[in-house]
């Protein structure tokens, strides 16, 4: 389980409120302070996507140079364009019909500009 700093405190409140059957999934938390980490095998860089104060978007690379970019709910920024050129895969939110966009969402406008530099696209549409 990976995520902003906070995420540790999070899990712990979480637990506390009679959830020890979360205790079963083995939960270990890893928190990204802004500098790139290592996730078992892989090398992980995360940045802020934009959607709330705390979440990110990440990119992992496997020691073969092979890289996946994935993100939940993002919002466009320039700023995540690098962290996700030239990866190999990108998993990519979109929850908006084109021209119907709300802030912290992308329409298909927006992730094709966003992964026009990525190998291989896979983007989920949910309508509202």
């Amino acid at each position: 389980m990976a995520g902003p700093p906070g995420l540790s405190a999070w899990l712990d409140r979480v637990m506390a409120e009679d959830r020890e059957w979360m205790a079963d999934l083995g939960l270990r938390p890893f928190e990204f302070h802004g500098q790139p980490g290592e996730l078992g095998a892989l090398r992980v860089r995360a940045g802020r996507s934009f959607h709330t104060e705390n979440s990110l978007s990440f990119r992992l690379q496997n020691d073969r140079g092979e890289s996946l970019f994935y993100s939940g709910d993002m919002d466009y920024h320039e700023s995540l364009i690098g962290l996700a050129e030239h990866a190999d895969m990108a998993v990519v939110e979109c929850s908006w019909p084109q021209g119907r966009s709300e802030a912290g969402h992308l329409d298909p406008q927006l992730v094709s500009r966003f992964a026009a530099g990525v190998r291989r696209r896979i983007s989920l549409r949910l309508l509202k």
